[in-house]
């Protein structure tokens, strides 16, 4: 928030009170123990909330603040539960309030590009996509109180990754026709998801999602679209987008970014 401009950080609230300390002292605002305690103490000078909480907690935060009038940006995904997302829109709507959900992979630069890509037809109809998402399995230890181990908290890689993929395809492809989904097990939880979607236009979509990788096995993500004049390519593991044209020949993509502040 130190980078948009017009934009102050006035408070943070965090249960670890260790945490919400130096964070605040960081930034130069105020901390708290809880979300009532700082909507109480800061009032009007708060305009929007920033909801970075744990999947099942979103939806019992983000009512909270929208209900107490402050716009709300939250985590991905918008909620656990169906009734959970459908009490966060009642509420935003209720109190004439924004509500945003932060699905980054609308605004990932290569992601844009892809998007541009296929709005303007530069190569012609999109036919086929692959998208992927894929990283080490989830460790005990590593998260607040297990949540990310317990899927009944985190809902699983279908609500922590497949969502990713599957809103941005959603904004570019509208909804999907058909879809047929299998998972792989451990331990009683889905940890690989392989989707297969049918979008308007008899565009075949796939994405694959999953946290079930030895923990040295590194993040990554991409995609591969296959158009009438060629195709496009992007994987995060070697940060490269690349263009094959129908024609045979093949070029390295330079992607527009945006700047970043010196500040940053």
């Amino acid at each position: 928030y130190r980078l948009i401009e017009g934009a102050k950080l006035t408070g943070v609230a965090d249960v670890r009170a260790e945490l919400a300390e130096r964070i605040a002292r960081e930034h130069g605002c105020r901390f708290y123990a809880t979300l009532d305690e700082m909507l109480d103490d800061l009032g009007d000078e708060i305009d929007a909330i920033d909801i970075c909480l744990p999947t099942y907690l979103h939806a019992e935060a983000a009512e909270k603040a929208l209900i107490r009038g402050k716009n709300v940006i939250v985590e991905k995904p918008l909620a656990l539960t169906v009734e959970g997302g459908r009490r966060i829109v009642e509420a935003a709507h209720n109190a004439g309030k924004e509500c945003m959900v932060a699905h980054v992979m609308r605004f990932w630069p290569e992601y844009v590009f892809l998007r541009e890509v296929i709005r303007k037809g530069e190569l012609g109809a999109l036919s086929s996509a692959s998208f992927w998402r894929i990283t080490q399995r989830r460790k005990r230890g590593t998260s607040w109180q297990e949540w990310l181990y317990d899927p009944s908290q985190c809902g699983s890689p279908a609500m922590d990754l497949h969502i990713h993929d599957l809103d941005f395809v959603r904004s570019v492809l509208g909804e999907p026709i058909s879809f047929a989904a299998r998972g792989r097990t451990f331990e009683g939880r889905i940890e690989h998801l392989f989707v297969q979607y049918t979008f308007p236009g008899e565009v075949a979509v796939h994405i694959e999602s999953g946290w079930d990788f030895p923990l040295n096995y590194p993040f990554e993500m991409g995609y591969r679209c296959v158009f009438e004049q060629g195709a496009l390519e992007f994987q995060s593991r070697t940060s490269s987008t690349r263009l094959y044209h129908s024609d045979g020949s093949s070029e390295e993509v330079s992607v527009p970014r945006p700047e970043i502040p010196d500040s940053a």
